[in-house]
């Protein structure tokens, strides 16, 4: 269920089979609020009876839905990962920029929220610099993008945003990295020194 691989999904998927037993990968969207409160989004990659077998476990956890054979929930995992990467970046960016621009903070992310409901659960992070409790860290996120980048580099996919917003996120330092991903506001605030953006 973690963000992994999917080349690592598929080797446990070997070693399981030559010892009798099968195997899902089954990612989750979703904070941690969420999957405690059993609104997860589960992508489950593998056979249908398969997932049937966890059902009545996963199901405690949120929503199951079967994206495709196995290996297919990572993928779709990593491409998830990368659209939160691009977002949460943006909305840093965007409201120490709206900011300097004369407009309320609390106005600014109100608009972002609305555009983007899932930064709701993230307003202490970019209202207040509260950068815990870490829903997803910094150095987890971009481990997500290298993996995300190697799969799209494996098909031969254009995705110059991705390893822009990769790059960014790499330039938080470790002072930050173990806080929230919101945590990437202080790259354009001035609250941690960090080197310069980079075209």
């Amino acid at each position: 269920m973690s963000t992994a691989d999917p080349d690592v999904v598929q080797e446990l998927a070997d070693s399981l089979r030559a010892a009798g037993a099968s195997l899902i990968d089954a990612p989750v969207l979703g904070s941690p609020a969420v999957v405690r409160s059993g609104g997860a989004a589960i992508l489950v990659g593998g056979a249908p009876a398969d997932m049937e077998e966890g059902r009545q476990v996963l199901e405690m956890l949120g929503e199951l839905r079967l994206v495709g054979p196995l290996g297919s929930g990572a993928r779709l995992k990593l491409i998830g990962n990368s659209m939160l990467a691009t977002l949460i970046l943006e909305a840093a960016e965007l409201q120490v920029a709206g900011k300097a621009a004369g407009l309320d903070p609390s106005q600014l992310f109100w608009a972002l929220s609305r555009l983007a409901p899932g930064l709701t659960g993230r307003q202490a992070g970019y209202l207040e610099r509260l950068h815990e409790p870490t829903l997803v860290a910094g150095r987890d996120l971009e481990k997500d993008l290298k993996l995300a980048l190697e799969l799209f580099s494996e098909t031969r996919s254009q995705t110059p945003l991705t390893a822009k917003v990769q790059s960014l996120i790499g330039t938080i330092g470790p002072s930050v990295a173990e806080l929230d991903i919101t945590a990437v506001i202080s790259r354009y605030d001035g609250t941690v020194a960090l080197p310069p953006a980079t075209d």
